[in-house]
């Protein structure tokens, strides 16, 4: 095996680097299709719901009342259901993103700095894990902005929710739904209908965008760490 120069070793930094932006990119793309998307998708199954309703009671007037249930059921899925589905699944994506990626550039840094201590000997659950092990043994911030960082905690909690209880209010757990609840009530976007937690375009373009830009500036800060210490080697070699 080649031996791992300064230069090779910044190149497959800035490579493992632009996937962690590219995934972000993907995900983008995926939110704008939605959003150009959604309202032309949900006219369409709202006349074919009708369509098919009407074929199940024709033109019986016996079975109004059962009809109008049908409707009503259906129109909840059209406004509640099928949005809350596509939200918060984008939202969980994001999550997943954003772990995986402060989780690769500590991993990254360990190994570039011969560190022996890696982010999976820190006990805790994963916020607080990360938090400790850039702090205390990176020496480096995860977000600079605090904004970003209770905004990542507010998605982790709902991920949670989401995840585990399938997005159902009731089956959230005590401990989940108390901070759930907190949320809420700070009304930017996070809500309940019918029993669903739902998360409104404006809080997931906003989330996606601080966060996406938090992860952008611990790789630009980690960049200028990795590029010091190599540029000093290669001036010296």
């Amino acid at each position: 095996m080649a031996e791992q120069t300064p230069l090779n070793l910044l190149d497959s930094i800035a490579f493992e680097f632009a996937l962690i932006s590219y995934e972000f990119y993907s995900l983008e793309e995926i939110l704008n299709i939605l959003r150009d998307q959604k309202s032309s998708i949900m006219e369409q199954k709202m006349i074919t719901g009708a369509e098919r309703i009407k074929e199940i009671h024709g033109d019986d007037s016996v079975s109004d009342l059962l009809r109008q249930g049908h409707v009503a059921q259906f129109t909840k899925f059209i406004n509640v259901i099928y949005p809350r589905f596509l939200n918060c699944s984008m939202l969980v994506i994001l999550y997943a993103i954003c772990e995986a990626a402060i989780t690769e550039i500590a991993s990254i840094i360990q190994k570039k700095e011969n560190l022996n201590l890696s982010m999976d000997d820190i006990r805790g659950g994963f916020l607080k894990r990360a938090a400790k092990y850039y702090e205390r043994v990176l020496s480096l911030k995860i977000f600079n902005s605090n904004e970003a960082w209770k905004r990542f905690e507010v998605v982790r909690t709902v991920r949670n929710a989401v995840v585990h209880a399938n997005g159902r209010y009731e089956l959230v757990i005590k401990d989940v739904r108390k901070e759930l609840d907190r949320i809420i009530d700070l009304g930017i976007g996070v809500e309940i209908a019918d029993d669903y937690i739902l998360v409104t375009e404006e809080f997931l373009s906003e989330t996606f965008t601080m966060l996406r830009d938090a992860i952008e500036d611990l790789i630009n800060r980690t960049t200028r760490r990795s590029i010091t210490p190599i540029a000093r080697k290669v001036k010296d070699g």
